[in-house]
């Protein structure tokens, strides 16, 4: 897979253009991989996972055997270790007195870099450190309507499981689901 993005010519000079890419976030996870020497799951796991008490193991999928493993796609976990790794962002990236994020940085992460001409979801307008940005929500938004939603202002977290079925699999006139769990997450965000 790196060699074939290597191969791919560049679309536009860095930091010009906002276009989603599961490909971008992929050589982010491989240049972590290499500046730590040893693969994204063991360094999460001694830096988050375990520090923050996670009640499973969760996992990456590799982009082959014994190959790389898919940053920012792909990982795995249950829904309370989501919540717990949403608690994390939410408590500006510490676990308890132990600073693992440098101050500041979930801040940074929830700066605008790019407004959204197409948004992803109806509440999300812009795009930052790869936190999808709307009216005061950091969002995860993940494959099939999995979603975190962590609101600072108001210390709230919201996780969302989800299966909605994906093209061509989806009924005709199926409904829009990501509305539903908008207007969901906003009514709980409003009864506080």
């Amino acid at each position: 897979m790196l060699r074939l993005m290597a191969s791919l010519p560049r679309a536009h000079p860095p930091g010009s253009t906002f276009l989603y890419n599961s490909g971008d976030s992929y050589l982010l996870g491989a240049a972590l991989t290499r500046a730590v020497g040893r693969p994204l799951a063991d360094y999460m796991s001694e830096k988050v996972w375990q520090p923050a008490g996670m009640e499973c193991d969760a996992f990456y999928t590799l982009e082959s055997e014994g190959g790389q493993e898919i940053g920012g796609s792909r990982a795995g976990m249950v829904l309370r270790d989501f919540g717990r790794f949403a608690l994390f962002v939410l408590n500006d990236g510490a676990i308890g007195k132990t600073r693992v994020l440098p101050e500041g940085w979930v801040q940074a992460a929830a700066t605008p870099a790019f407004a959204l001409a197409n948004p992803a979801a109806p509440d999300i307008t812009h795009y930052g450190y790869s936190w999808w940005l709307g009216d005061g929500v950091m969002a995860a938004l993940g494959h099939a309507g999995q979603r975190i939603d962590i609101f600072r202002d108001e210390g709230l977290i919201v996780v969302t499981l989800a299966a909605f079925p994906q093209p061509p699999y989806a009924p005709a006139g199926d409904h829009h689901r990501r509305a539903e769990v908008v207007a969901f997450t906003r009514a709980v965000r409003a009864a506080l």
